[in-house]
């Protein structure tokens, strides 16, 4: 009754003013909505809608209302409205669209390794890392658009996005059940001769997608450091892996905070996900996602080591084999120090002497493993393969070739005479704990260092948090070899 007052007073007013025919007719439409419109019905023009009905809006209706004004819109038919959050069904509106997120392609050798689709206020925008190495290449953020909306309720529908430049892309992004299809057109205009392709590859999310209720209560940066996991990489990491020493500088004095998430897959690989911030946590300066070797396992090891009068002595092989002993004895100790069961990683070793004479180029991986198979052992079967060349007429330092499994180690040291045990427990040293830890994902700027400072987690080149090999959660399980890592839900 107060409603047809107001609309009656809004009238006499008309009348009495003897507005325009025009307005007259502005009025009648106030009067028609007022009317019409169901009691409890939200008014537009005031409503405030939050970004979780709002991407609901941009599915159903391929573009968003913010405060009654359209922000982004696509071409498409005429889908109506959904407006207001109690005109959304309950299920609808309470849950996120499952097309969002972080996915891991099904096949590890895939010419894309991930993708991320992330929601930034009213848009959309994939993130795409292709299968390269050492590390995934990154292609540019792109926005997203609805190219065919879905019919199934709270589902996205089919997404586009386009990348220009020397590779021109455009990819498809759709729901297809709990996987996530993205075809991909490629024209190559860069002269590098290579045929247009069209792919169509599968992905799968690595853990259940959770909501903000019943995460852990953590310190402020380990909270700010989740959030941007998820604005990152569309993926939460409840009690993320995080490396803040502020010690740990380079010689410029520069230091940061560093994060990671190992996502196991099958055999031996796993996705990583790296981030390095500001200590507070607040400031992402650079990310990363690459495909790696699992840090944990047995590891199946051949070492050719390749002979130098003079520097390998006929008991050289003997004190390399010392060496390696004591590299499993560091993981055991560590082990025992938390009180594990059994070391997380084991390296069995099979070694064998090859003349320099008889292997091309030590350098070269393949010349190595030309080499072994010369000798009647076939590299086939082993995870890393590990060239030790103490050349005393050419220094070098290390190569790791991730994640292929394949490791150089040269003459670091300058050794123009027999090498003794110290010098072998180096060369250990450094193709273990140094060369091989690069095929797990470790970055020398994880925890960067100026001269001989000590962080405390010697020997091992990386803080063991970041290798995943504490238990974070408290599970009684590290992170590493657990099937809940981070706190997450499978």
């Amino acid at each position: 009754v107060l409603r047809l007052i107001e609309i009656g007073e809004i009238v006499w007013s008309v009348m009495k003013f003897r507005l325009s025919g025009a307005c007259v007719v502005v009025v009648a439409a106030i009067m028609i909505y007022g009317v019409a419109r169901p009691k409890g019905s939200p008014d537009l023009s005031q409503l405030q809608i939050d970004r979780a009905q709002e991407r609901q809006l941009v599915l159903r209706n391929g573009f968003a209302i913010r405060n009654a004004s359209l922000t982004h819109r696509v071409t498409q038919d005429e889908i109506p409205f959904v407006a207001g959050p109690e005109q959304l069904p309950q299920t609808l509106a309470a849950t996120l669209p499952p097309i969002e997120g972080f996915w891991i392609s099904t096949d590890s050798t895939n010419g894309i390794a991930a993708v991320a689709i992330l929601r930034s206020d009213a848009d959309s925008f994939v993130e795409v890392w292709g299968a390269c190495q050492p590390t995934d290449c990154h292609w540019p953020p792109r926005p997203l658009r609805v190219v065919e909306p879905s019919t199934e309720l709270g589902q996205a529908g089919q997404l586009k996005a386009t990348l220009d430049g020397p590779v021109e892309r455009s990819a498809i992004f759709r729901h297809d059940g709990q996987a996530l299809l993205v075809e991909v057109a490629a024209r190559y205009r860069d002269d590098s001769g290579r045929k247009d392709n069209h792919i169509t590859e599968r992905f799968t999310r690595p853990f259940a997608p959770t909501s903000n209720a019943g995460l852990p209560t953590l310190p402020p940066v380990g909270s700010v450091v989740r959030d941007k996991y998820q604005r990152e990489f569309g993926e939460r990491v409840p009690i993320p892996a995080i490396f803040n020493d502020e010690r740990s500088v380079d010689c410029s004095r520069n230091g940061h905070l560093t994060t990671t998430a190992y996502i196991r897959r099958p055999g031996n690989r796993s996705t990583l996900l790296e981030m390095y911030l500001s200590h507070d946590g607040t400031v992402v300066t650079a990310k990363r996602v690459s495909t790696v070797i699992t840090p944990a396992g047995t590891f199946k090891t051949l070492v050719v080591i390749v002979r130098y009068g003079a520097t390998v002595s006929a008991d050289g092989i003997e004190l390399f084999e010392k060496a390696q002993k004591q590299i499993n004895e560091d993981h055991a100790a560590f082990a025992r120090g938390r009180g594990y069961a059994a070391p997380l990683v084991v390296f069995e070793n099979t070694n064998i002497v090859v003349p320099r004479e008889a292997i091309g180029d030590p350098r070269r991986l393949t010349d190595v493993r030309a080499a072994a198979a010369s000798r009647g052992v076939s590299p086939t079967g082993y995870q890393l393969v590990i060239a030790i060349d103490p050349d005393p007429a050419h220094f070098a330092g290390g190569l790791s070739t991730p994640p292929n499994g394949d490791v150089y180690v040269g003459n670091f040291g300058h050794w123009t005479s027999e090498l003794a045990q110290p010098e072998w427990t180096a060369m250990a040293r450094v193709a273990y704990h140094h060369e091989v830890a690069h095929q797990w994902g470790w970055d020398h700027d994880w925890s960067p260092s100026c001269g001989e400072t000590k962080l405390g987690f010697e020997p091992f080149m990386a803080a063991p948090v970041l290798l995943g090999w504490e238990d974070i959660d408290g599970d009684g399980l590290p992170e590493i070899v657990d099937d809940t890592p981070y706190g997450v839900r499978r």
